[in-house]
């Protein structure tokens, strides 16, 4: 399938990202209810057969800290494993500054990798790209509060 114009803005314009055109001209998405320690992402999306990008979406009250260990430690094995270029992990908060303003041990992982990045954002930011994932609809990163990430 072709990157529907609300992805490419997303993966362009929200995470930095300055891949080629011709990279949009296929995706490859997969979609999981729950995040879980075998798949511990809600979208799975691999765009261009060299990007893997993975979105997550936590509470903002959740001790994310073992979960991003486990997210960066279960992505790159899926990059080098899948023969792709780069891994991003998106992490999709109610309100994403207060991640951006604790820099935690897990996150400072992330640092040392040229091929692996994570990048916080808003559930605001991140819903067009996910509608046009879920087909039209506004669904997809659903968070449960009373609900922590499956254990590790």
């Amino acid at each position: 399938m072709h990157t529907p114009a609300p992805v490419r803005q997303f993966i362009r314009e929200v995470l930095g990202c300055e891949c080629p055109d011709h990279v949009f001209e296929s995706l490859a998405a997969e979609h999981r209810s729950q995040p879980s320690p075998r798949a511990p992402y809600q979208w799975r999306l691999v765009v261009g057969e060299r990007l893997l990008i993975y979105l997550l979406a936590l509470d903002s009250s959740l001790t994310a800290e073992p979960w991003l260990e486990h997210l960066r430690e279960y992505g790159s094995r899926d990059r080098v494993d899948s023969g792709l270029n780069r891994f991003r992990a998106v992490v999709v908060l109610d309100d994403a500054a207060p991640a951006l303003e604790q820099p935690q041990g897990a996150v400072a992982a992330w640092a040392s990798h040229p091929h692996l990045h994570l990048h916080w954002v808003s559930r605001r930011d991140a819903a067009d790209c996910v509608a046009a994932l879920a087909g039209g609809q506004h669904h997809g990163l659903e968070a449960d509060p009373n609900r922590s990430p499956d254990p590790l």
